[in-house]
């Protein structure tokens, strides 16, 4: 469940994230063989777990993961970008993209977004293009 944090947010009458978070807690208690993953942001994450006194006791492992590293989004990058078919400028490579990112990314924006950064650039990219060209 990405983003589960969700569940427990007020979202108005039609709200029934609390309501499939308890479904999702009564088939914990009773399925052995059931695999649930919650994931999303690590303050929100805290939150979200103390949204219903029993799931974290139901929660057997909780697991991190880092950010990635500046060197990781500019490689993730490059093969999105390689892989919808584009090209960068022969004077473009990881490295140059790295030092952008170091110069114009603050590290608030590389955190809240992470590997999200790669694809959202792209998009942009495609926009910008698409003003010039006509894309299919």
């Amino acid at each position: 469940v990405d983003e589960a944090y969700r569940l427990t947010q007020p979202g108005g009458d039609m709200d029934f994230g609390q309501e499939a978070l308890e479904e999702l807690m009564s088939v914990m208690d009773f399925s052995q063989d059931l695999v649930i993953m919650f994931a999303g942001y690590p303050t929100e994450m805290e939150v979200f777990m103390r949204a219903n006194p029993g799931l974290k006791r139901r929660i057997y492992r909780v697991m991190r993961f880092p950010d990635y590293t500046v060197e990781e989004i500019a490689a993730i990058f490059m093969r999105k970008v390689a892989e919808a078919g584009f090209m960068v400028d022969v004077g473009i490579s990881q490295l140059w993209f790295e030092k952008l990112l170091n110069a114009r990314c603050p590290s608030r924006v590389m955190s809240r977004y992470n590997g999200g950064l790669c694809d959202r650039l792209l998009s942009e990219c495609r926009r910008i293009l698409s003003q010039r060209i006509d894309l299919p």
